[in-house]
């Protein structure tokens, strides 16, 4: 082929990029003739070696499946930065474990274990207000400073499930009375918890969880020296870090900031 030829092909490409008019290529002396078709392939012959010309020879063609992978890869970023715990606000219910997987559960309404012998939760999920999480992870590095952590038996109570205590339990000094306003478990503000040692053995407290008689109360005085010294190092920590305490359950504790109660 002429340089001739070859010059006017690569001009007829780059009219065709820049205008999009497909023109025919006019043909050379000894091909007066030439058919369309082979007219239209010497213009995509030019076009096809400029387009070569100019790529990255390291760059690859976005194909179907690598543009679905740049979009997932996208959206798991945008994801991940919504659930950042900066960006998550204080008045949410979150799960327990996936914010701070050192505090051990010990959910008893999931089991029979708890004084109506009943299985009073579909699940042993424990959820709690955001905001209330992070006192609740202050107080467990606190804590670790002294040997012990956290281990919560209820946090964040269904309102059905307030009701079912109280059909078993009809005492408003140790179940919240549905009918007259809701237990504060079920504004996700509240825990029961106790303290085991670092490598989540019990530590010795005054009571069991749930129980009614005057040794839950928060006297300390039938207790002997270290279980109430125990008792009151979990108090102190927890009221330095924004919780209130019931005066007859020692291991009841509501966060000071109050959340509506979700139904």
């Amino acid at each position: 082929m002429s340089k001739c030829r070859i010059y006017f092909c690569i001009c007829a490409a780059c009219i065709l990029m820049m205008f999009s008019l497909i023109t025919a290529c006019a043909p050379s002396d000894n091909n007066i003739n030439t058919p369309n078709s082979e007219k239209y392939e010497c213009i995509s012959s030019a076009v096809s070696g400029l387009s070569n010309a100019e790529s990255n020879p390291n760059d690859k063609p976005i194909t179907e499946s690598r543009a679905t992978e740049n979009a997932d890869e996208s959206k798991e970023h945008i994801v991940n930065d919504i659930l950042t715990p900066e960006r998550i606000p204080n008045d949410m219910l979150v799960l327990i474990a996936q914010y701070a997987p050192d505090i051990i559960l010990d959910i008893r309404y999931a089991t029979t274990n708890n004084f109506t012998h009943s299985v009073i939760y579909a699940s042993s999920d424990a959820y709690i207000r955001y905001g209330t999480l992070q006192k609740l992870i202050s107080v467990q590095n606190e804590l670790r400073t002294y040997g012990f952590g956290l281990k919560i038996w209820d946090a964040y109570r269904p309102v059905e499930a307030q009701f079912k205590l109280w059909s078993i339990c009809p005492n408003s000094d140790f179940v919240a009375n549905p009918n007259n306003g809701y237990s504060n478990h079920s504004r996700g503000n509240t825990i029961d918890v106790t303290m085991v040692t670092l490598d989540g053995k019990d530590v010795e407290m005054p009571s069991e969880f749930d129980d009614f008689s005057v040794k839950a109360h928060r006297d300390y005085t039938d207790d002997t020296t270290e279980v109430a010294n125990n008792a009151r190092l979990l108090e102190t920590i927890m009221k330095k870090h924004g919780f209130t305490g019931y005066k007859n359950e020692w291991w009841h504790f509501t966060d000071t900031i109050s959340y509506p109660v979700v139904k």
